[in-house]
């Protein structure tokens, strides 16, 4: 019963949640002018990341991006001069600097750090009972509904040392929530997972996100995680920004096609989750999606499909490698790919190998994307600029 209540109030928080955050909403930017010198080191930042969606830092190993999430929270002050703003607040000027604890911040490292000693529920309850009273009201229902929302309900009475690598990165998540931060640091938080326990992270932060509307900053060098997570984009190198703007803006520019190894994104929504079974009427699971992109529907294999079921997020990012994408000037009876798209050349542009073209495409929605094809099939079926093709896609990944 206290299962199916959680569950209830879960859905029930989450218009509530939208409204207690307004202000956060309302709150536009951290603004950020920092330099940072540390023995040869040296790391420059101006920028500003909006206070909504989350904003992924993605770059080498040592560019400096662990240091800026550092200085970000306070945790790290020597060397450090410059501005950083937070909406109304000033964390660090000339004159002052904010202490840690003051700038109502949650940090979720590499490593979970959990209270060994403590039960799941008492290393969340530890968490809520020192969070500002002011903020409860943004997680009502405490340490209960946001086990809901993270997905470790079936947990509370375990010990950290009888759970999962991915499952101790769960509760740390659940009880960074409950200190009620109003910005979110996550640093590499999925580095130690294996891929199954890295993809089910995804699925976490994605709802969180959703549901609190909090900010998160995010730190990675995986292009995976970025492409799956990502809503703003920074990109880092050797203590330096190198680009920053919005997701799709910068995934779509040279700089993040390169960076991210030619892989588009695109928004679909799913419809249903069907069998595949060869027989009517016979037992199947739901091993397909039916999804629409661009008003057009699709049909992919189903990461779920184990779990009998479609998972709770509706709205599905599908990362299809540009190479994965043939084109067509009409959709072809005879071939195994059944998935096409009607697409507009944009723009015709040179690639990364000599022998390929990159071709930039834009669907009816508005959304682009990019291909990769030969440049003996650029010369041979004429595209030009403008031209209306059909998109015909090899294989996705969707979450």
């Amino acid at each position: 019963m206290q299962n199916a209540e959680t569950h209830a109030d879960l859905h029930e928080n989450q218009k509530t949640n939208h409204t207690a955050n307004a202000d956060l909403q309302k709150q536009e930017f951290l603004r950020l002018d920092i330099d940072v010198h540390r023995g040869d080191f040296h790391l420059q930042a101006k920028l500003d990341l909006p206070t909504t969606g989350i904003s992924a830092i993605y770059g080498p190993s040592g560019c400096g991006k662990t240091t800026l999430l550092r200085v970000i929270a306070g945790l790290e002050t020597q060397g450090v001069n410059g501005r950083i703003q937070f909406a109304a607040e000033s964390w660090l000027t000339a004159q002052q600097v904010m202490a840690v604890e003051d700038r109502n911040i949650g940090f979720v490292f590499q490593r979970p750090a959990l209270f060994p000693h403590l039960t799941v529920l008492e290393n969340l309850e530890f968490a809520w009972c020192r969070a500002p009273q002011a903020r409860k009201q943004h997680l009502r229902s405490g340490p209960l509904w946001v086990a809901e929302l993270t997905g470790i309900n079936e947990l509370l009475q375990h010990k950290p040392a009888q759970l999962s690598g991915g499952q101790q990165q769960r509760v740390a998540i659940a009880r960074t929530l409950l200190s009620c931060p109003q910005l979110l640091l996550m640093d590499e938080p999925l580095a130690n997972l294996d891929r199954k326990a890295k993809l089910e992270l995804v699925q976490v932060l994605q709802r969180v996100q959703n549901v609190l509307q909090i900010p998160i900053l995010y730190v990675s060098h995986n292009a995976e995680e970025v492409l799956r997570l990502a809503d703003y984009l920074v990109f880092m190198e050797k203590g330096q920004v190198i680009t920053h703007g919005e997701f799709v803006s910068v995934l779509q520019s040279d700089e993040g096609f390169a960076r991210l190894g030619g892989e588009n994104v695109l928004a679909a929504t799913v419809v249903e989750a069907v069998s595949d079974a060869p027989v009517e009427g016979s037992a199947g699971v739901n091993e397909l999606l039916h999804l629409t992109i661009a008003g057009q529907s699709m049909r992919l294999p189903n990461p779920d499909w184990q779990r009998n079921q479609i998972a709770s997020l509706k709205q599905r990012r599908l990362l299809i490698a540009a190479e994965s994408i043939g084109l067509a000037r009409t959709p072809p009876s005879d071939t195994s790919i059944s998935n096409a798209l009607p697409a507009q050349i944009i723009a015709l542009k040179p690639a990364l190998h000599p022998a390929e073209s990159r071709v930039l495409l834009e669907l009816a929605d508005g959304q682009r994307c990019s291909a990769l094809i030969t440049k003996h099939s650029l010369q041979r079926l004429q595209f030009q600029e403008g031209e209306q093709v059909v998109m015909l896609i090899k294989a996705v990944a969707s979450h």
